[in-house]
């Protein structure tokens, strides 16, 4: 691509943030909750590792903030553990199980909270 161009699904041309307002406006229409979960990639993780996608959790945290959108970040809970340890393989990088019971806990507690589900 050339360097000057950015292309329309890019946060600085606000598809995302459109794409979060129309499931939060469809979700308030049909008398359903809605939250955002963000998970990290799950590369750069572990002590001493770089997780390079800060900024972007930052920003999704601070526009779900101003709109009001229920908002959960996972990355605190998995920012420490080896990268390797989270994997399903070295081949398929989704969280495996371990992963799994890290976060469902939290996850949980957030949307029971969150959403009003107690």
């Amino acid at each position: 691509r050339n360097k000057g161009e950015t292309p329309d699904i890019y946060w600085v041309k606000g598809a995302p943030q459109r794409s979060l307002r129309g499931m939060r406006d469809w979700c308030a229409q049909n008398k359903a909750q809605f939250a955002v979960v963000i998970w990290p990639l799950l590369q750069g993780l572990g002590k001493g590792r770089y997780y390079p996608f800060g900024g972007i959790h930052a920003r999704v945290a601070e526009f779900c903030k101003q709109e009001n959108i229920a908002f959960y970040d996972v990355l605190p809970l998995l920012k420490d553990e080896p990268q390797e340890s989270l994997w399903v393989s070295p081949g398929d990088m989704h969280p495996n199980e371990h992963a799994q019971e890290l976060v469902a806990p939290a996850i949980a507690t957030f949307l029971a909270t969150s959403l009003g589900l107690r």
